[in-house]
């Protein structure tokens, strides 16, 4: 018979070897546990690279067959075994492009994502398309601008600057002024300008591109009803017919008939700052003052146009409206330092306030900034331009008191002194 104190002993003693029997539980699935489900994850792993090698090996040879068929059945069981594959949509866009459907191609290419990689080069390979043989060239500048969004160290000098070069070559075959210089100035000022970017902007105050008719007239089929489209091509169309050297050759009634389909565009297209600004100039050259009124009363008081801005400035130095005229240009200057007509027409209006010394300086500015877009548009190509021209536009810039222009051209000009001329961009212009 055992006394009470030995069944505490007894009691005691079973609860402390519980106790233990608890801890090396614990420290089972502590230490054990862990181990086993890092080693499963490491099998686990190890299988899916297998698995991804097989599949790129497998894809690869069908490719290298033709088999764009059995290549895209085999991305698409492979995307849908992995979604975060970037390989498995690189392959389904080939397989897509060597049958012909570039439209689904580039879709596959804006799938990639941000942080493969392999963006950079798709998403250019993917604007190649929207603004080539996909013909949708509406959604190449979203496309573009999320390259110019990617850090810049994840790509290449020369696949930022192409990015670059594209959307303003897609904003000035489309006459969208505005955007055009302010992407041509976040180019520069991000020194990922192409070459022809100085080009442009001493010409921007007026543009004829060679290739705008064949581009906008092929991007209008796509849709034949887009404004943006319709107006660019209007417009390419009137300046080719109006400083064509047989222009004085052309029709009277033809000439009517043209005019009369640009009016029919501004009837539909009130607001358009494209045909405002084709009216504007065509009112201001046959110096009807009353016309280049009532066209300025369909912009908005306030404006990021600079042509706008030089136009009022001419309206109110025709109505002997001196203050306003020469705050109209003033502010023109605010938007686009290197007009040449701004000058010129801004010294005029000194002299009839008696602005001498100033209307002097400013006229000096004038005839060199004629006398270089001049030279400019002989060029056959823009891309053509020389150190010598490159140094008139930076020596014309600082003039103008365009900071950021010169600085960059300076650096441009030293740079070019020694490195190899770059490829010919997308367009020429005059």
């Amino acid at each position: 018979m055992t006394s009470p104190a030995d069944n505490h002993s007894e009691s005691k003693a079973a609860q402390q070897s519980n106790k233990w029997w608890y801890i090396a539980v614990v420290a089972f699935l502590l230490i054990v546990l862990p181990l086993g489900w890092w080693r499963f994850a490491e099998y686990q792993e190890q299988a899916r690279w297998k698995r991804r090698a097989e599949l790129n090996t497998r894809c690869r040879q069908l490719a290298d067959e033709g088999k764009w068929a059995e290549v895209e059945q085999l991305a698409l069981e492979w995307r849908d075994w992995n979604p975060d594959s970037d390989e498995s949509l690189l392959f389904l866009a080939d397989a897509r492009l060597n049958q012909g459907d570039v439209v689904e191609a580039q879709d596959y290419l804006q799938q990639i994502p941000d942080t493969s990689d392999k963006v950079v080069p798709s998403l250019l390979m993917a604007s190649e398309l929207l603004l080539g043989p996909a013909n949708l060239p509406l959604a190449a500048p979203e496309t573009l601008q999320r390259i110019l969004e990617i850090d810049p160290l994840r790509m290449t000098a020369q696949q930022r600057k192409t990015a670059q070069q594209r959307l303003i070559f897609f904003y000035a075959l489309t006459l969208q002024r505005t955007k055009m210089l302010k992407q041509l100035r976040q180019a520069v000022a991000t020194r990922s300008e192409p070459i022809e970017a100085y080009v442009y902007l001493v010409l921007s105050s007026h543009m004829t591109l060679t290739n705008g008719i064949s581009f906008t007239s092929r991007w209008l089929q796509s849709d034949p009803e887009n404004e943006l489209l319709k107006v660019a091509r209007a417009v390419h169309y009137a300046d080719t017919m109006d400083s064509a050297a047989s222009a004085d050759e052309e029709p009277e009634a033809e000439k009517q008939a043209r005019y009369q389909s640009m009016v029919n565009l501004l009837t539909e297209f009130p607001q358009n700052r494209t045909l405002l600004r084709y009216f504007l100039r065509k009112t201001i050259q046959d110096f009807d003052v009353e016309a280049v009124g009532q066209l300025l009363e369909q912009i908005p008081k306030s404006t990021d146009e600079s042509l706008f801005w030089r136009y009022r400035g001419w309206y109110h130095a025709q109505k002997d409206e001196i203050q306003k005229a020469e705050r109209a240009y003033r502010e023109s200057l605010n938007f686009d330092r290197l007009d040449w007509h701004v000058w010129h027409e801004l010294a005029g209006v000194l002299r009839r306030n008696r602005e001498l010394d100033e209307a002097e300086k400013m006229q000096k500015i004038s005839v060199a900034g004629k006398d270089l877009r001049k030279d400019l548009r002989q060029m056959p190509n823009v891309a053509a331009v020389t150190p010598e021209l490159l140094t008139r536009i930076r020596d014309y810039a600082e003039l103008c008191g365009d900071v950021l222009v010169t600085r960059s051209l300076s650096a441009r000009i030293e740079e070019m002194n020694s490195a190899p001329s770059e490829p010919l961009p997308m367009t020429t212009a005059n």
